[in-house]
C-alpha cells in the first residue's frame, strides 16, 4: 500500500487479486526470491528512510512506487537468497515456539 508501504505494509501474491490504484503490483524476475525482497525491506532502518521519505499528512503519508523502485538492496545469487529465507523463517518459527504460553 502507498499508504502504509513505510509502516512495512506490503505482500506478496500468489493468485489474481483485485487492487484499486494504492496497491501498486510488481512482477518479479525468477532471479529474485519475493520472500527475500519482503526481508529486505523490513528492516527498520530501511523502513525508517521510507517513511522520512513519505509524502502526505499525518496517517495519509504515501510512498510513491517511483521512490520503492529507485531503492537499491545487495541481490546475492538465487540460491543464496534461498538460504537467508530459509535460515530467517527458521528463526522466526523458533522464536514464535519459544514466545508461546501453553496451558
Amino acid at each position: 500500500s502507498k499508504i502504509d508501504f513505510r509502516n512495512g505494509a506490503f505482500a506478496i501474491a500468489n493468485k489474481r487479486i483485485a487492487l484499486t490504484s494504492e496497491f501498486p503490483v510488481y512482477i518479479v524476475s525468477e532471479k529474485l526470491n519475493p520472500n527475500y525482497l519482503v526481508i529486505m525491506l523490513r528492516f527498520n532502518k530501511v523502513l525508517s528512510w521510507f517513511d522520512t521519505k513519505s509524502v502526505g499528512h499525518s496517517g495519509r503519508k504515501r510512498v510513491y512506487p517511483s521512490l520503492v523502485e529507485s531503492f537499491k538492496i545487495p541481490l546475492p545469487d538465487r540460491k543464496t537468497q534461498d538460504q537467508i529465507v530459509e535460515l530467517m523463517n527458521k528463526t522466526y518459527n523458533n522464536k514464535l515456539l519459544t514466545s508461546r504460553k501453553f496451558i
